[in-house]
C-alpha cells in the first residue's frame, strides 16, 4: 500500500515538473493513469505474497509428507502395514483435535503409527518437525530459515488455520528436552496452542517421557492425552518371522523382531541374496547381516567395506554434533547414495544436503565397527580422544564388537576399556 501511495505521489509530481501549467489544465487525464498505475502495483504486490504464501505452503507440506512416509510401518517386499492396536485411540482423539503426547522406544513406531492414519485420513493436514530442527530457531517463524521458505510458520499457521484441519507433529520431543533448548520447545508449544484449529502431536522416547509430560503440562498446560506405543507381542512377531521363512524363530529372534524398525530390516535381510536370517543370534549379529547387505551393494571394483567406511565416517561426524546432523557431498558417492536409497541416513530437506541417521543404534554400530574392523583400533583411549563425551554412548557397542573380533585375548582389552571409563 505504501509503495503504491508512493508511486502515485512521484508520477504526479514528476509529470507536474515536467509538463508545469499543461500539467495543471490536463490533470484530469493524468491523475487517472497515475491512480491506475498504483492500484496496478497494489495489485501486483498482493498476488505475488500470495503466491509466495502458497508455494511456502506447499513446501513445507511436501517436506512433511516426505518426512512421513520415511517413518513408515509398512514391511518391505510384502507391502503390508504392521497394525497397532494403539491406532484407534490416535484416530478418535485426532477427530476430537485433543493435543496427544506418543511415547514409547526407538523403533517401536511412534511416528510410523502417525504415517499409516495420515494416508487413511486425508481429510486433515499433517506438518511434520523434527525438533532437532528447530535448536537454533527462537520462536516459530525462524522456522522460515530451517525450510528455506519465505514465511514463519506462525504466519502460515494464522493464514491457514481457518480452512485447514491441522495437526502438527513436533517428533524427537525428548532430543531437545535433554538440552538448554527446551525453552525454546515450551515457547514453541505454546505459540502453537494459541492458535485454535490447530492439534499437536508430541513424539517422544519412553525413558524422558515422565519428565517431559511433567514439564510440558507444568509450562504449557495444553492437557494432552498421552498414549504409550507398546513394542509387538510375541505372537505378532513370531508371525512376522514365519512370513520371512523362519518357522522355529529363537527366543532372541523373536525380542529384536518386537521392534518395528527391527522388522523392516529382517525383511530385506530375508529378500537379499546375501542375506540369512538364520545367522542372527542376538542384536549385534543382526546388525553385522544388514551391514553385510549394504556391503553386497556396491557392483564395481571398489572395496566392499567402502560402504561401512563411509558410514562409519559419517557417524563420526554425527556424533560429534550437537543435533546429530552431517553434510553430503554436492555430488553423492555410491556410497552415501546407497545409505539413502536404503534409509540408514534421512535427508532433513529434500532441497539440502544435511542428513541424520534414522536409527541411533545403527549409527553406533557402524562407527564402532569400522574403527575396530576396519581400521583395527582396540584401545578404547583413541576413541575417547576422538568423540570426547560422546564416547560412553559407543562404550557397550565397542566392547561387543571387540568380545566378537579378539576372542582370544578379550578380557585385557574389556579391561582397558573399563578402566578408561
Amino acid at each position: 500500500m505504501k509503495i503504491s501511495v508512493a508511486i502515485l505521489l512521484v508520477t504526479m509530481g514528476f509529470l507536474s515538473a515536467r509538463f508545469g501549467d499543461k500539467f495543471k489544465e490536463k490533470w484530469y487525464i493524468v491523475l487517472p493513469i497515475s491512480i491506475v498505475l498504483a492500484i496496478a502495483n497494489l495489485l501486483i504486490d498482493f498476488f505475488d505474497k500470495k503466491l509466495k504464501l502458497e508455494k511456502s505452503w506447499k513446501k513445507i507440506i511436501e517436506d512433511s509428507k516426505r518426512k512421513l512416509t520415511s517413518n513408515s510401518i509398512k514391511i518391505p517386499h510384502i507391502n503390508e502395514h504392521i497394525k497397532l492396536k494403539e491406532s484407534k485411540q490416535i484416530e478418535t482423539l485426532l477427530y476430537e483435535n485433543k493435543h496427544i503426547i506418543l511415547i514409547g522406544a526407538a523403533g517401536v513406531g511412534k511416528t510410523g503409527i502417525i504415517t499409516e492414519i495420515s494416508e487413511r485420513y486425508k481429510n486433515f493436514t499433517y506438518l511434520y518437525f523434527d525438533c532437532r530442527d528447530i535448536l537454533k530457531c527462537q520462536n516459530l517463524n525462524d522456522l522460515k530459515e530451517v525450510y528455506n521458505i519465505d514465511h514463519g510458520l506462525n504466519e502460515l499457521l494464522k493464514k491457514k488455520r481457518k480452512k485447514n484441519r491441522i495437526k502438527i507433529i513436533l517428533d524427537q520431543c525428548d532430543s531437545i528436552w535433554r538440552t538448554e533448548g527446551k525453552e525454546l520447545l515450551f515457547r514453541v508449544i505454546n505459540q502453537i496452542v494459541e492458535l485454535e484449529n490447530i492439534q499437536l502431536i508430541l513424539i517422544c522416547r519412553i525413558e524422558e517421557a515422565n519428565g517431559l509430560e511433567e514439564d510440558i503440562n507444568k509450562q504449557c498446560d495444553i492437557g494432552a492425552e498421552k498414549i504409550r506405543i507398546e513394542e509387538l507381542d510375541d505372537d505378532t512377531a513370531t508371525h512376522y518371522l514365519k512370513i520371512f521363512g523362519y518357522v522355529e524363530p529363537a527366543t532372541e529372534l523373536i525380542l529384536i523382531a518386537k521392534n518395528i524398525f527391527n522388522i523392516t530390516i529382517l525383511s530385506e535381510i530375508c529378500n537379499n541374496y546375501d542375506g540369512d536370517i538364520k545367522k542372527i543370534s542376538n542384536i549385534y549379529d543382526f546388525w553385522d547381516e544388514y551391514r553385510r547387505i549394504l556391503e553386497g551393494e556396491l557392483y564395481n571394483n571398489k572395496s566392499k567395506f567402502t560402504v561401512t567406511s563411509t558410514c562409519g565416517l559419517l557417524a563420526k561426524k554425527s556424533l560429534l554434533a550437537e543435533d546429530g546432523t552431517f553434510m553430503l557431498n554436492a555430488r553423492y558417492t555410491d556410497e552415501e547414495d546407497i545409505l539413502l536409497s536404503r534409509g540408514v541416513i534421512n535427508k532433513i530437506r529434500n532441497d539440502n544436503l544435511r542428513c541424520r541417521f534414522r536409527h541411533e543404534k545403527l549409527r553406533e554400530y557402524m562407527y564402532c565397527y569400522n574403527m575396530i574392523c576396519i581400521k583395527g583400533i582396540k584401545d578404547f583411549k583413541i576413541i575417547e580422544d576422538e568423540l570426547g563425551e560422546q564416547a560412553g554412548l559407543v562404550a557397550p557397542t565397542f566392547v561387543r564388537i571387540l568380545s566378537k573380533q579378539y576372542p582370544e585375548d578379550i578380557a585385557g582389552l574389556i579391561s582397558k576399556v573399563l578402566d578408561n571409563e
